[in-house]
């Protein structure tokens, strides 16, 4: 079942998005991303990791890019933070959050960056099905959800191509079928844009 959100890769309306700034927490001394930043672990282990990465050249660049705003920066560096622990489930949310991130900010053209967090995205999706197609975990309602995802970060990255075979393969099982072929649709005219469950119901 799809959840009741604005747009049909789950984004939520304006009104929810602009407590955006609330859903990641960064320190200005150390750099260091999370969704809480509270001081308090018993995971030493995690901890040691976590600070050596920190310290790469991938996470400090990303920290530091000028191609995105500074809260989708810390978004995308707890996701490379959640990737180096392959927890990739949670690390294409973070990715998706700083492509919303650059779509709503006003003061500059971010178009780019936001293509690039949806790349992202998609390629950490890609992971989470590799993940869970190793550890023979049995589908169900969520992998639904991700593919539906995963086919709008696509089609919003301009890849079309990719996106309309992922539909494609989901028309096959029969899972939420308009949603599909307005996506097969959108993605047939090149179209990028951002719809929301209203444009699919009035295109049935």
């Amino acid at each position: 079942m799809l959840p009741l959100y604005n747009s049909i890769f789950f984004r939520p309306p304006l009104q929810k998005r602009l407590t955006i700034k609330a859903w990641i927490q960064h320190c200005p001394s150390c750099g260091y991303c999370n969704t809480v930043i509270d001081g308090q672990t018993s995971d030493m282990a995690q901890v040691y990791i976590r600070k050596n990465f920190m310290t790469s050249p991938q996470y400090q660049q990303q920290l530091k890019s000028s191609e995105y705003p500074a809260l989708a920066n810390y978004f995308l560096c707890y996701s490379l933070i959640l990737e180096n622990e392959e927890k990739f489930q949670e690390a294409y949310k973070q990715s998706q959050y700083a492509a919303w991130v650059c779509d709503d900010d006003k003061g500059q053209n971010y178009e780019t960056g936001a293509k690039n967090c949806r790349l992202r995205t998609a390629e950490l999706i890609d992971k989470v099905k590799q993940q869970q197609k190793q550890q023979h975990e049995p589908a169900n309602h969520e992998e639904e959800d991700i593919n539906l995802i995963h086919i709008d970060v696509l089609r919003r990255a301009e890849q079309f191509e990719q996106a309309l075979n992922l539909i494609k393969q989901e028309l096959n099982k029969n899972s939420s079928t308009n949603v599909l072929k307005f996506q097969q649709h959108l993605c047939e005219t090149k179209d990028k844009k951002c719809y929301t469950m209203n444009d699919v119901k009035k295109s049935s």
